[in-house]
């Protein structure tokens, strides 16, 4: 594996990044983020960026942002309240195909998005431990509240969640999830 430093800039925060097979994209810090999407092969070419309000409206931020079949899931935090939204949107135009409001979530910590099989997403809220399961309509399926602090999470292969927080890590078979 070679490390190579590519993307540098003085202007730009970047604060997640997700990527298909052909494809990286990028979101900036801070309120009304952007979204900037590059080819990395055979070298770095800017071909899109996206700008507030397309990507969210000026007092919103993107807390999270993964790739998965053709789709961005986009987890956006709010100034006004104490929820997240979770949205759903073309990769290629960035239109939104569904959002669903996720409450009682303190959008100024790590609230995290996990693509899962048939269509379906995972969203962990840290401070207000939550860990909600959304069907690919956008329609929560449930809403799971025994972990301590869940700061992130990942599908291992076809049938495994890792869930972590800042003790341990936990596992779960994904047929108890779906």
């Amino acid at each position: 594996m070679v490390l190579e430093q590519c993307l540098t800039s003085d202007t730009v925060n970047w604060i997640r990044g997700t990527c298909s097979n052909a494809k990286l994209y990028l979101s900036t810090e801070g309120l009304g983020s952007s979204i900037f999407e590059y080819t990395p092969m055979p070298s770095i070419v800017l071909l899109k960026e996206w700008k507030s309000p397309v990507t969210c409206t000026h007092n919103e931020w993107i807390e999270d942002l993964k790739f998965h079949n053709d789709f961005l899931g986009l987890v956006i935090g709010h100034c006004k309240n104490d929820a997240v939204c979770f949205e759903l949107r073309s990769s290629a135009t960035l239109n939104c195909l569904w959002s669903i409001q996720l409450e009682e979530v303190c959008s100024m910590y790590a609230t995290r998005c996990c693509p899962m099989l048939n269509h379906q997403w995972i969203v962990v809220a840290f401070r207000n431990p939550r860990i909600f399961h959304i069907f690919s309509d956008g329609k929560l399926i449930s809403i799971d509240k025994k972990y301590r602090s869940p700061s992130n999470i990942c599908q291992i292969g076809n049938n495994l969640l890792a869930i972590w927080d800042q003790k341990c890590i936990y596992l779960q078979n994904v047929c108890c999830v779906i």
